[in-house]
């Protein structure tokens, strides 16, 4: 399955990223750039490529190690069943198995702990506590389908909505296939000193209801809704003026922090135990199994981060200036991340999409706003994971100025520090603890 994904349209696709490679670099030297990298970065948190360099520097060694052991333990499950070396192909397969073996996790029966409608709930109980929010459904939606629902936000104890955003969240035919959240209508001041009130969407495919069922989500797909409803609360509780600078139109590398920092709620047993409890029985989902979760979460933390760090650096060996006519080349010196072979025969980067939609010279974001994700929400494990005084704090310092000044200077706002990578490197293991 992973040859024919990775061959999809191989050399068109192959031949179309060249073209756009070297068009990038061309419009690059026109700015007066040594590479499309720097002329991408220059207005994003990094600057430039040495900044994203010396991040990956910083943290590949610690992972390389830390991935190096949790390979070994999947080759000696893979050397029980067959011989040979582990194959990237394999390593998903295996790590499922040493998940299962290791914390006894079903995620079917997990998902029993998490309906639909509690998690919704949930979400907004939590952030309205910790944001001073109130939502509400409202009944005549006047969506694009029957079953998109539609919601106000609202300030609590006002009357007044400040947003509203639809809630698409069930398969259809024809209908995009991910989670993600879309803009709909920006908040921007009018001409006569009114405020448009934005509209996103939050759109995802969970499984549908039935009459003898409610929606039951995985853990992985509840922390999505959380994560995608980080962009939509940062898109709606904007109060910037002009339309440019309007909700998450921020730096390219911090704008997935907001979601992130969203996702952390998702693995505190104080927090899921508001919400999360069994469809059939109502019995409140155990600590123990949310500390097992966080325990197979962790389990092979390197070898998922190396993945990241290796999508990361072969989206920058196209765009630092380099020598890009031999694109298996790059590719193949990148994978060596990876601590897996090569897969032969295969082209991987005729799969990459990210390289075509958007993140060209900026897949690094991911791990880069992670830093900021993971600093941002150390400030609430200090003072407390749902304190309304931080949640007030992070809304007026973050959510609400959008990208009307630096997100560094949204950080220091926030943190009342220099922000660090302290709680990354912890929550990887590589801080030494």
């Amino acid at each position: 399955m992973q040859f024919k994904f990775w061959n999809r349209a191989a050399d068109a696709n192959t031949a179309l990223l060249a073209e756009a490679v070297d068009i990038r670099s061309n419009i690059a030297t026109i700015f007066g750039h040594t590479s499309w990298a720097d002329h991408m970065l220059e207005v994003k948190m990094a600057k430039n490529l040495e900044a994203v360099n010396a991040f990956y520097d910083s943290v590949i060694p610690g992972l390389t190690e830390k991935a190096g052991s949790e390979r070994a333990a999947l080759q000696a499950l893979f050397d029980k069943d067959q011989d040979g070396e582990l194959q990237s192909w394999d390593w998903f397969y295996y790590a499922n198995e040493r998940r299962r073996a290791n914390y006894g996790i079903d995620p079917n029966e997990v998902a029993k702990y998490f309906s639909l409608e509690r998690v919704m709930d949930g979400m907004f109980e939590i952030t309205g506590d910790v944001f001073g929010l109130e939502y509400s459904r409202v009944e005549d939606a006047r969506a694009w389908h029957e079953d998109v629902a539609l919601y106000e936000i609202r300030n609590k104890n006002e009357s007044e909505p400040l947003a509203y955003f639809y809630a698409d969240l069930f398969p259809r035919e024809g209908k995009f296939g991910h989670a993600a959240a879309f803009p709909i209508e920006y908040g921007v001041r009018e001409a006569d000193g009114s405020y448009r009130k934005p509209i996103a969407a939050i759109v995802a495919n969970f499984t549908k209801p039935t009459a003898t069922q409610p929606s039951l989500l995985e853990h992985g797909e509840a922390v999505t809704l959380f994560h995608e409803f980080g962009h939509v609360l940062h898109f709606c509780l904007t109060t910037v003026d002009m339309l440019r600078f309007s909700g998450y139109d921020t730096e390219w590398d911090f704008v997935e922090a907001p979601s992130q920092i969203m996702e952390h709620w998702m693995w505190q047993p104080e927090v899921l135990q508001r919400f999360a409890a069994h469809h059939e029985t109502g019995d409140v989902i155990p600590e123990d199994l949310v500390n097992r979760l966080v325990e197979a979460r962790d389990l092979h933390v390197g070898m998922q981060t190396i993945r990241q760090v290796f999508l990361g650096k072969l989206d920058m060996m196209l765009h630092d200036g380099s020598d890009t006519t031999d694109l298996e080349a790059i590719t193949r010196e990148a994978n060596k991340l990876t601590l897996l072979p090569f897969h032969e025969e295969t082209h991987f980067l005729a799969s990459f999409g990210h390289l075509m939609g958007g993140y060209d010279a900026g897949y690094y974001g991911y791990l880069w706003s992670k830093v900021y994700g993971d600093d941002m929400f150390s400030e609430f494990q200090r003072l407390g994971v749902t304190s309304p005084e931080v949640g007030k704090r992070y809304r007026d310092e973050v959510l609400a100025v959008g990208g009307s000044r630096d997100a560094i200077e949204h950080l220091r706002a926030f943190l009342q520090r220099e922000p660090n990578s302290d709680a990354f490197l912890k929550n990887l293991g590589l801080d030494g603890s």
